[in-house]
């Protein structure tokens, strides 16, 4: 979780993103990064599916980009401390998706 009052400032990438999206070279290099990260998870979903360990009944791409809103909101709530108290049970519940 993030939370700058523990010691971890939060998320470099969804700071920048909220804070200087705007600007096109930096907005562009951050959009890059989180579709990079949305193209690797739904790879690995996929291996998953296809190893028979992630459950097949929902698209890689979908559940990637599930799984990548959910994280990053959870990095933002984090900064506003309302989320803390129920964060294993949020993360356990976004997980079930992969079931």
């Amino acid at each position: 979780m993030s939370r700058g009052d523990e010691g971890k400032l939060g998320c470099l990438l969804v700071g920048g993103i909220v804070e200087l999206g705007h600007f096109s070279h930096v907005g562009a290099v951050l959009r890059e990064q989180i579709s990079n990260r949305r193209v690797l998870i739904a790879r690995l979903i996929s291996q998953g599916q296809q190893d028979g360990s992630i459950g097949s009944a929902s698209d890689p791409d979908t559940v990637a980009e599930l799984l990548l809103s959910l994280l990053y909101g959870m990095r933002v709530l984090g900064k506003t401390g309302s989320c803390t108290a129920n964060a294993e049970v949020f993360v356990a519940t976004a997980l079930k998706v992969l079931d």
